[in-house]
């Protein structure tokens, strides 16, 4: 089976990033990992995401991971628990829908959480 991962290069903030992301992910833990790289899968999905410390690379910045819900109620209850607004964004066109969503900013802005879920908007008669 094939995987993907997304490499964050955090410097100094690893260990904030860490706490930040295991509170949406799961943490794999990695055996003979002489470089402390800290890896968080994404459930139902062959993607990780891995942190580095990265010393002579550019800190990662404004990286969004997107989880989507499946219902407006799993959406409403992540808000009610992290504590944020939902927003709304109508998208218009051929097939017109509202992307409701959350945003949790995470340290050093080197990422973020957007939870969304998507509603079919009806088309006008």
């Amino acid at each position: 089976m094939e995987s993907y991962e997304i490499n964050l290069i955090c410097g100094d903030h690893l260990e904030e990033v860490e706490r930040f992301l295991s509170r949406f992910f799961q943490k794999k833990d990695l055996e003979n990992d002489h470089q402390k790289n800290v890896v968080f899968l994404v459930p139902n999905s062959a993607y990780q995401i891995k942190l580095m410390r990265g010393v002579n690379l550019s800190l990662t910045q404004g990286v969004t991971l997107a989880v989507v819900c499946e219902t407006r109620d799993q959406l409403e209850e992540f808000a009610e628990r992290t504590k944020t607004e939902i927003k709304e964004l109508t998208i218009t066109g051929d097939n017109p829908y509202t992307h409701h969503y959350v945003e949790v900013p995470g340290p050093q802005n080197i990422c973020k959480i957007e939870v969304n879920y998507r509603e079919d908007t009806p088309i006008a008669s």
